[in-house]
Formats: structure tokens, sequence, C-alpha cells
């Protein structure tokens, strides 16, 4: 909720916590639950429950539409050319997640000036297309991480500052997050808080609990 925040975007969600759902119905949080508007989600029988739930960016935008829901934001700086490295110092990345299987690795992929992204020790792919997922940008924030109330829901303090490991062009730059209150926009800066723009493109941002949860090499 605190990132969505950011971009004024409205929230799209089947359950969640007591707390954010809370917050959803206490803040006026635009929201999009299924369980009160089903038409745009469906389930399918290729999954087992509760990971069947699908919806579509057209059906979420049909409602959003319906509910007279606009978003007015800042975008990410972002940079007016690439600037791919000639001796990339970032070629391969690792992000210790939750265990095995939700560990994050990339590849650098020259040619396209990517990342392209495994997870549990395999290809992260489209699952219509096949095509292994590659954003131009991967943003890594270390943030302090928690559990919450019921045991199980994972916590992070997404307001305030911290370390950030910004990779592009096959390099990486490491520097500082900064998110100053639930309606701001993220920012990424360097070591003196310096603004950084990133790639046009798809991005990826990942949250890690500790500095040490994140290698790379060239």
């Amino acid at each position: 909720l605190d990132y969505l925040g950011g971009f004024d975007a409205a929230v799209a969600h089947v359950g969640g916590s007591a707390e954010a759902i809370a917050e959803i119905r206490n803040q006026g949080i635009k929201d999009l639950d299924q369980f009160y508007n089903p038409t745009p989600y469906r389930r399918i029988n290729e999954r087992y429950a509760p990971h069947n739930m699908y919806t579509s960016l057209a059906g979420l935008l049909e409602l959003q539409k319906s509910k007279g829901f606009t978003s007015n934001y800042t975008g990410f700086s972002r940079k007016g050319k690439e600037a791919p490295a000639t001796t990339p110092t970032a070629k391969t990345i690792d992000l210790v997640i939750s265990g095995f299987l939700y560990n994050v690795h990339y590849d650098y992929d020259a040619a396209t000036n990517s990342y392209k992204r495994s997870e549990g020790g395999k290809p992260h792919v489209d699952e219509r297309s096949g095509v292994q997922l590659s954003p131009k940008v991967v943003a890594v924030l270390v943030v302090p991480q928690g559990i919450n109330s019921d045991g199980i829901h994972t916590t992070y303090e997404s307001i305030g500052s911290g370390k950030l490991f910004l990779f592009q062009d096959g390099t990486v730059t490491e520097g500082i997050w900064e998110k100053t209150d639930r309606k701001s926009q993220l920012r990424f800066g360097d070591t003196n808080g310096a603004p950084l723009a990133i790639n046009a493109g798809q991005t990826w941002v990942s949250l890690i609990g500790t500095a040490g949860s994140a290698s790379y090499a060239p």
C-alpha cells in the first residue's frame, strides 16, 4: 500500500492481512477488491487454490473507470538514452529472498542490455509466450524486515531511507533509496543523495532484509 500510494494507484487484491484490509478501508485507498467486484477476476483449473485467481489489465482498467478512479503522479526519473558498459561490472545478480524456490538470479544480456531473470533455479518465463523475463533495470532495496501479528505475513518498513543496489547497463550503483511518506514517490539517489536516473523500460524493484542478501559479479 505504501508503494502504490506514490503512484496514486488503485489496489487489486483477493483478501489480505487484517491490517492491510483495515488500512484500505479506513484511509480511503482506491479499492478493486475481488470480493466486492468479481467481474474482472476468474479462477482457472490448471492451478490449486488459492493460487489460481487471475485477472487482466483490460478488466481492471474497466473496473477502475466505472468507479471514477484516476491517478496523478510523477514517475521514476528516466535517462534519455541507454549507455551499456563496455566492460560490465555486474553480469550476474543473486538475491536471497525467503528460500530456494523464491531466490532470484539475473544474467546480464549485452545484446538487449537487459537482465534475464531466473527464480528457484530455473528461467522465469512468460507463461503464454515462453519468453524469459528480462527487465532493463533491477533496483534492490535493503529495508527492515519482520513478521506481522498473525505470524504469517512478512512486513517491510517501506517509509524512510536505506541502502540501494541499482543495476542497469551491466553495472551496479550503490546508493540510497528514499520515501518520505505513503503518498510520496520512491526516489533513488547516489551515496550523496543526488538523484539517479534509470533506463526507460521494464523495471523490477526487489526488497531484501540485509545488504548481505544481495551479491553480484562481473
